[in-house]
């Protein structure tokens, strides 16, 4: 333990303190006002005064800087308050402790700014794969005679000129309505019923050809065209000159013919109710006596070049018992008909269509002597090759029509299947033509 002297201070400074702290043991302890401190002594008394509140002369001016609105300036003075104020998506909050406070400013999230950017896609007439364009550069690019030019921030679209220019040039089009601009003379042809529209100057002209025909009223040109629909019919026959011939018939023997007239196409669309042939007999009550029956048999077969396919068939039938008077049933020229009840598919032909029929009749216990009316369109039965050559006989020789025969071999069936070489040209068959009716405007027989 040391010793202090009487009269005498050992000390030293604590708590918020400066410098260096030393024990002062000797000598005179010396205090100093400082930092607004005033110190005062009267006697042993020492009284320690701190400045006015506010700042007294030590106050300090504020002003804003930097990116700042409202008055710029600076503020200052004993009586001085300075208030923060949050504002533009800015949060201030404060929090006091005693003689301390926190003042926390606060700004919102960060998020995608969206100034200036689009999100793109195509719609409408478009081709190619639709997507967005959510980033990097949108190009637009011109084609199929559209063109693009930019000036700044200006894009402008040129498309070519109206309608389709035909310079020394044929277009066909199948379809819908197309516009034309013509540069001179125009020449349309169609059979398909289409439609134009044309853009004409006043120096063209238009000339409608091919079954075109052209009108106008003021400035409209109306453009009509072949009708593609096919021609329906109520009434057919092979021949339009009249029956001119007779052919007997043979039991059991089937005879060919082309259904087309001149061998062409057939002309239209038909669905015959009744099919006729043109029938003649001539007997007295004497022969005709005998009881008997007959049938007669037709098909119609599609032409296929080298093979005759059945498409559909009729029959018909008779029976008379021994009677004088049985000449009454075959005594002039009669009509024998089919209706549609007895074919096995309803007789109905196509314009464009190629046919062959034929006909086959039968008998028993007696063979009345029926004959088909119709036309002879050679002069002979048999053909013996072309002229300057040797001559060559032949059963199978065409005989001006392909289809045009006698069926080799006899039948009581209507065959499905004919081949070219089944047929008998070297006979009466082969140069005449029965007379045939396709008849749908009247129903039943005649």
């Amino acid at each position: 333990m040391s010793y202090i002297p009487s009269g005498q201070i050992n000390a030293t400074i604590g708590g918020n303190t400066s410098g260096a702290g030393a024990l002062v043991s000797s000598g005179t302890l010396t205090l100093a006002g400082g930092n607004n401190i005033t110190l005062s002594q009267a006697g042993n008394a020492i009284t320690i005064s701190g400045g006015a509140g506010g700042g007294g002369s030590n106050t300090f001016g504020v002003s804003n800087l930097g990116n700042t609105s409202g008055t710029s300036g600076a503020a200052s003075g004993s009586a001085v308050q300075y208030l923060f104020a949050g504002g533009n998506n800015v949060t201030l909050s404060q929090s006091i402790n005693g003689a301390s406070g926190t003042v926390t400013v606060s700004a919102a999230n960060q998020s995608v700014q969206t100034q200036n950017l689009h999100n793109v896609t195509l719609s409408g007439n478009t081709a190619g794969a639709m997507a967005q364009v959510s980033s990097g550069t949108l190009t637009l690019a011109g084609g199929n005679n559209i063109t693009l030019s930019q000036a700044g921030n200006a894009i402008t679209i040129s498309g070519g000129a109206g309608g389709v220019a035909l310079a020394n040039s044929q277009t066909t089009y199948s379809t819908g309505t197309a516009n034309f601009v013509a540069s001179g003379a125009l020449t349309i042809a169609s059979t398909t019923g289409q439609s134009f529209n044309f853009s004409v100057p006043q120096t063209s002209s238009l000339v409608g050809a091919g079954g075109i025909t052209l009108s106008t009223s003021g400035s409209t040109v109306s453009i009509s065209g072949l009708s593609t629909s096919a021609a329906t019919l109520d009434l057919y026959q092979n021949m339009d000159r009249g029956a001119t011939a007779v052919l007997g018939t043979a039991n059991g023997t089937l005879m060919l013919q082309r259904l087309n007239q001149e061998n062409g196409l057939f002309a239209a669309n038909i669905t015959a109710n009744t099919v006729l042939l043109n029938i003649s007999a001539n007997m007295t009550a004497t022969v005709s006596s005998v009881a008997h029956t007959y049938s007669v048999s037709i098909g119609m077969y599609s032409d296929n070049r080298t093979v005759l396919n059945l498409v559909n068939s009729a029959s018909t039938s008779w029976a008379l018992a021994a009677n004088t008077s049985n000449s009454n049933a075959y005594n002039g020229v009669r009509w024998l008909s089919f209706v549609s009840s007895q074919w096995s598919a309803a007789p109905t032909f196509t314009e464009g269509g190629n046919y062959v029929f034929g006909v086959v009749v039968r008998t028993s216990g007696f063979g009345a002597p029926i004959s088909f009316i119709g036309q002879n369109y050679m002069i002979s039965i048999q053909r013996s090759g072309s002229i300057g050559v040797a001559g060559v006989s032949s059963t199978t020789l065409a005989q001006g029509n392909y289809w045009n025969g006698m069926y080799g071999t006899s039948t009581t069936v209507m065959p499905t299947v004919i081949t070219s070489n089944q047929l008998n040209r070297n006979n009466g068959t082969a140069i005449f033509m029965p007379h045939i009716v396709l008849n749908n405007r009247y129903s039943g027989t005649f």
